[in-house]
């Protein structure tokens, strides 16, 4: 019986050493150089090593205002200097400025940042148990346990306690960096990190990749909510799927037929920031006509620059609101149909880049080819935003979310706005931003930055062509005076929806609604009379000069 006993123990011990080595971070060898493994979306190169533990790095391709870096073979326990270098990275008309970094506490994770749980965060409960803030998790699925740190699959339990708020009631699996210095003069960042595991992801906002975006559009197909759908409008240049998110009323949803482009043929057209893919393919969108105005129409994007990464959060959390199962969700939901769009171009996403294909949504001719072309995305949103308006749908707001850098400006403001919209766009502003600063968030002026006339934007589009009230905002999580976590930015996205669907209520909003139902009925009026009528243009499939030049 002893020997069994010592048998067992020694058994015992091993399983132990077994689990304890398991959990333990791997040093890396020492003759193995720091490296940067390659991550769609991630754009850091080294370009010099002034010492074994120094690295100078660059985005590649050159962009102003986005880094990020997987780096590996990190000496664990030692500090590693990192030397960010923005000379050659000015994007068109904006420099990259590191004097906008001043304060900035970029964001690291030793999770995958490829892997949709590496973006799952947690808060305690009332009775200090972890609550997950997975939208696609409910009831008991949604605990973690009760533990100092959450049960998660992210990262390793012996780094967990490393990315425990302060108060100790939010985990999630990112954490920051304080100190680094910038030197706009030299346009550098220099930041130093004292690794824990040999693998550090390290950005400069929380990222938003496709990976992530992928992951988030088959988890939506699954959860098979009532009323929520993927709408698939075909293919980017590259191949990437297009989709739209669309959140409709469950009492009376909207058929929606659509025949995507599978493989559009492509044209290339030269940009100040390279070659551009065009086409002059569209998907095909059918609804039925209803009785106008009986559903009205919210629309959110972000990406139109791929480069920032923040507005894709707030759309999620625009999501979050509306999926919920409550009272509050279906309030938002009903006679409403809402389009999320959390990623305009997931091209640009991949490829790291700030502006290729945010301003060629207008129609443009190649050489010796007599017919218009546009981008596959543009062609593809615009078919499918048309069919609503054209069906009857009250195409109210237009949403688009854009970010900053560091200490640009505060976490919530308003850069621009159509001048014909400026009185009812700061009305808006107005509503939404009294509500952030109630939450403690800093907001900028009701005013936007500026005004004029936009083309060949999306937005634009929209208030052009279907003549939404189109509202531009600019979210920024790395404010030194308030930086924003991922539950953070999603909360501005599930309040923004709450706050614009208030707002319309309200006789101010009521008056707004009022003048865009005007204007579209006459825009109804003109497509039946004036495009159709005269000139012979088929309804379901219009030229791509009706479709993108005048929105019919």
């Amino acid at each position: 019986m002893d020997e069994v006993r010592r048998v067992i123990g020694l058994l015992l011990v091993i399983i132990a050493a077994s689990i304890a080595y398991a959990a333990a971070p791997v040093l890396a060898p020492p003759d193995q150089p720091i490296a940067i493994a390659p991550v769609p979306g991630f754009n850091l190169k080294i370009i010099d090593r002034p010492a074994a533990q120094v690295l100078v790095v660059k985005p590649d391709p050159p962009v102003h205002n986005w880094f990020a870096g997987k780096f590996i073979h990190l000496p664990v326990g030692q500090p590693v200097e990192i030397r960010i270098n923005m000379n050659g990275c000015d994007t068109g008309g904006n420099v990259a400025n590191t004097g906008k970094w001043a304060g900035l506490c970029p964001v690291y994770t030793y999770a995958d940042p490829e892997q949709y749980a590496t973006y799952e965060w947690f808060r305690r409960d009332a009775k200090r148990g972890w609550l997950s803030g997975d939208l696609f998790k409910q009831g008991d699925a949604r605990r973690a346990g009760t533990g100092n740190t959450p049960v998660q699959t992210a990262i390793p339990a012996t780094l967990a306690a490393e990315f425990l708020s302060a108060e100790g009631d939010f985990w999630s699996p990112w954490g920051e960096i304080d100190g680094g210095k910038a030197d706009p003069a030299m346009r550098t960042f220099t930041i130093t990190v004292t690794p824990a595991a040999p693998e550090m992801t390290l950005a400069m906002h929380l990222p938003y990749l496709m990976a992530y975006e992928r992951a988030l559009i088959a988890r939506v197909k699954a959860a098979r909510f009532p009323g929520v759908y993927v709408d698939e409008l075909g293919h980017s240049a590259a191949g990437n799927p297009l989709y739209m998110i669309r959140v409709d009323d469950p009492a009376d949803p909207a058929p929606v037929q659509i025949t995507p482009v599978a493989k559009p043929a492509l044209y290339p057209v030269q940009s100040y920031v390279g070659q551009v893919l065009m086409t002059d393919q569209y998907p095909q969108v059918h609804l039925a006509e209803r009785a106008w105005g009986t559903k009205r129409l919210m629309f959110l994007d972000a990406r139109e620059h791929p480069s920032e990464q923040i507005g894709s959060w707030a759309v999620l959390g625009a999501l979050r609101a509306l999926v919920a199962d409550t009272p509050e969700a279906r309030r938002l939901r009903q006679h409403t149909t809402w389009l999320l769009l959390p990623v305009f171009d997931p091209d640009g996403v991949d490829a790291a880049q700030f502006n290729l294909r945010t301003d060629l949504g207008q129609l443009y001719q190649t050489v010796g080819r007599a017919e218009y072309l546009s981008t596959p995305e543009s062609l593809a949103y615009l078919s499918y935003l048309r069919a609503f308006a054209n069906a009857g749908w009250l195409f109210a707001v237009s949403a688009s979310f854009y970010s900053l850098e560091c200490n640009e400006a505060a976490p919530v403001c308003c850069p621009f706005a159509l001048s014909a919209d400026m009185a009812n766009v700061v009305r808006a502003n107005h509503y939404w931003f009294a509500r952030v600063k109630a939450m403690g968030i800093p907001a900028g002026s009701d005013n936007p930055w500026e005004g004029g006339i936009l083309t060949g934007r999306l937005s634009a589009d929209c208030a052009n062509h279907y003549c939404a009230l189109t509202l531009l905002f600019e979210i920024n999580d790395r404010f030194p005076g308030h930086r924003l976590t991922l539950e953070g930015l999603q909360w501005l996205g599930e309040d923004y929806v709450a706050a614009i669907t208030d707002w319309t209520a309200l006789p101010e909003g009521e008056a707004v609604l009022a003048g865009l139902r005007a204007n579209q009925q006459e825009r109804r009026v003109n497509i039946e009379s004036e495009s159709y009528a005269e000139q012979h243009f088929p309804l379901e499939k219009p030229t791509l000069y009706e479709m993108v030049m005048r929105g019919y």
